[in-house]
């Protein structure tokens, strides 16, 4: 399905094509984007390959093959896109996160300790100073 989409239009083939499509698009123009670093957002990618299929569906009659293709390779895009974003969104989350130990890094291991030291005070008798982290993440934070 991606064959028509892989270089740009042959103007030789659709000598009407520029006629039509203002702003020619196929998936090695984005390859080379994609290599280049180019895109800094992902929008800027999303935008690219829909503008491909829009030109595709814009150009081709309805009943065309490569409007089919167009609409089809669309589908697929959107529902990949959708995991993309999530695994996205979750990487930054991470980074947020880890942004926000480094920042102060012993704020999580200080909450998690004091929680887990008042549920063993609560059920053993001992002295709370006792306890004592050790979380081989904030040893190799300090290089331990």
């Amino acid at each position: 399905m991606s064959t028509p989409f892989r270089n740009p239009v042959d103007l030789n083939e659709f000598p009407d094509y520029e006629k039509f499509i203002k702003k020619p698009m196929d998936l090695s123009t984005i390859t080379k984007k994609v290599e280049r670093t180019e895109y800094l957002y992902l929008s800027q990618f999303v935008n690219d390959v829909n503008q491909m299929f829009e030109n595709a569906k814009t150009y081709n009659p309805k009943g065309n093959a490569v409007f089919k293709c167009a609409e089809t390779m669309q589908e697929v895009f959107d529902k990949k896109l959708i995991d993309v974003r999530e695994q996205m969104t979750a990487r930054q989350q991470m980074l947020l996160l880890a942004t926000a130990q480094q920042q102060d890094p012993m704020s999580s291991i200080r909450k998690r300790v004091q929680s887990e030291s008042q549920r063993t005070v609560d059920s053993l008798d001992i002295d709370s100073d006792q306890l004592l982290p050790l979380d081989a993440n904030l040893m190799r934070l300090y290089d331990f």
